[in-house]
């Protein structure tokens, strides 16, 4: 039919979780039997209306339960879904995305057993390729950044791995709050969480927690941490943020919600500060010198010349320790300073003094002092240069550089 040729405007991420939410029931309490998913568009008016039809030959529902199915879950904070990582949207939450989209969700048994589920809403035909070309206008403008996803479930892996694609961003995934933390922890660097808050394992709520300790004791800024919860009930935004989430999005969320929160915080494209290669080649590490990462996430440039200026002082000092722990053969206290400086140098830009610095942490841990050795005039080297790279971009005094490059 005509229909059957018309492309729809509808949002893919709220029908593929309400359909994913109904298929996942379907398949859980059906032991035995089947499963059957039907499709059914036809025209009403201007629009169309489209039924989404899940039928199991499950244990089926009970008539006097029906008034109750869709009542906000209440599993969703019990030791069972912690540990094996939530119940999900729940009926209840799919029942509201229904109501939301103008939509209706339906639950009925069958005879002699099972369950018919209905989800039907209205659509408009649209022209596809104007669609896409207004689409690309408004989300294309976020500049091209690698975040963290921190989600357990693989298809909401790949469905926001996706949207994230769409909008010209790539990501790492840890499967859980104790592997995302530990990717944090080893340098890598990203522009933006999104964390998920209910996981096995360790959830979002811990994870935020510990991270915001570390970087308080490391008196470094905060890392943008986004919640993104199918627990939508009054109150757990609110939450979210009193345990140090930065910002939050309800599940399921539309590739447009998406691009609004990280617009918050991700740079637009032309906003980063174009580098200029080095003239010298003598120059060439200073390359890797740069704070644009710093001002994505601090805003106010002399908030930057702060945090880059302690974060310089304290360096100085514990290079200092460093040295003199060679001199009285202490490998503990050469493993303490060089962990202190490597947690903290990429936040501020100094990539190459964080690589030296996790490779002679790794060896000094081992009670080896191999790495340090071979490898202290290169890694003071690239402290000059780190500090003459600060001392022109943020235009720091003399006598503080000055200080900085002297040692007992």
């Amino acid at each position: 039919s005509g229909a059957e040729e018309s492309f729809y405007l509808v949002d893919p991420t709220r029908v593929r979780q309400v359909v994913m939410n109904l298929l996942s029931n379907a398949v859980k309490f059906t032991e035995a039997g089947e499963v059957e998913i039907k499709l059914d568009i036809r025209p009403v008016g201007k629009r169309f209306h489209v039924e989404i039809s899940v039928i199991d030959t499950g244990i089926g529902i009970d008539g006097s339960s029906l008034d109750r199915i869709f009542v906000p879950f209440e599993q969703a904070e019990t030791s069972t879904s912690r540990r094996f990582g939530g119940t999900g949207l729940g009926l209840s939450i799919s029942k509201r995305i229904a109501d939301l989209m103008g939509g209706a969700l339906t639950l009925n048994p069958r005879e002699p057993q099972g369950t018919h589920a209905t989800f039907s809403f209205d659509v408009i035909s649209c022209d596809p390729v104007a669609t896409r070309r207004e689409d690309t206008a408004e989300l294309a403008e976020l500049e091209s950044v690698h975040l963290l996803l921190v989600e357990d479930h693989p298809t909401n892996q790949k469905v926001t791995s996706a949207q994230l694609q769409s909008l010209g961003l790539t990501c790492d995934v840890a499967e859980n709050g104790k592997e995302g933390l530990k990717l944090l922890e080893e340098g890598h660097h990203y522009a933006l969480v999104l964390s998920d808050c209910h996981m096995p394992v360790m959830d979002g709520y811990e994870m935020v927690a510990q991270l915001r300790a570390i970087e308080q004791d490391a008196g470094v800024p905060g890392m943008i941490v986004v919640a993104t919860t199918a627990n939508a009930l009054s109150g757990e935004r609110d939450h979210c943020l009193s345990v140090g989430f930065s910002d939050y999005l309800a599940k399921p969320f539309s590739t447009e919600e998406l691009h609004k929160v990280l617009s918050k915080y991700l740079p637009k494209k032309g906003e980063l500060p174009k580098s200029t290669p080095p003239p010298d080649s003598e120059k060439q590490t200073l390359a890797r010198v740069s704070f644009d990462s710093l001002r994505q996430l601090i805003a106010d440039e002399e908030q930057v010349k702060e945090i880059v200026v302690e974060f310089l002082d304290s360096t100085h000092d514990d290079i200092q320790a460093m040295l003199s722990a060679e001199l009285v053969e202490d490998i503990e206290q050469l493993q303490q300073a060089v962990h202190r400086i490597k947690g903290t140098a990429p936040m501020v830009g100094a990539e190459q003094l964080g690589e030296f610095c996790r490779s002679i942490d790794q060896s000094a841990k081992l009670g080896d002092w191999s790495e340090w050795l071979s490898n202290r005039d290169e890694f003071l080297d690239v402290w000059r240069e780190f500090v003459d790279a600060a001392t022109d971009d943020l235009h720091l005094d003399a006598p503080f550089r000055s200080r900085l490059l002297n040692f007992d």
